[in-house]
């Protein structure tokens, strides 16, 4: 019972995009308005992870099968693209590292206005890895006597 009711939350999101975007003729597509919504709902802790987990651990495990019909559409019209293939090549590998760019540099922002830093705390038993919301200083002999093994420290 709790596959079904967690496959209706996400549809009924789904749908109310794909409305949103025809009641109010809307340039962006239904499906990232439901996207939207969805990530809205759940900000506000309307609908909670773990209503709707199951279903979308299932979608996110065969995510690569929903690139199928894209993939046969392109192979079908790509006696149109013989002329476009270098630019569209070029407009990918370009957007892909813009991507990448933008990315990277995104959570180097964001690492430096929350101030978080990756500290080590060494006990006895065992090391381990935790975020900081401080800086705190980190000298290359406690990392260095952290990734030893046992016998040699």
């Amino acid at each position: 019972m709790r596959v079904p009711f967690q496959l209706a939350i996400i549809l009924a999101v789904s749908f109310a995009g794909d409305f949103l975007h025809s009641f109010f003729d809307l340039p962006i597509p239904g499906n990232i308005l439901g996207m939207l919504l969805l990530f809205l709902l759940l900000c506000l802790k309307i609908v909670k992870p773990r209503h709707i987990e199951d279903v979308a651990g299932f979608f996110l495990k065969f995510l690569p099968f929903f690139f199928i019909p894209a993939a046969v559409s392109i192979v079908a019209v790509v006696g149109k693209l013989q002329g476009f293939i270098l630019s569209s090549l070029v407009i990918c590998v370009l957007s892909t590292a813009v991507c990448i760019l933008v990315t990277g540099h995104s959570v180097q922002l964001l690492n430096k206005l929350t101030h978080n830093v990756i500290y080590l705390k060494i006990s006895k038993r065992n090391p381990i890895i935790k975020m900081a919301r401080r800086p705190v200083l980190i000298s290359q002999r406690q990392i260095r006597l952290w990734k030893r093994p046992r016998s040699a420290r």
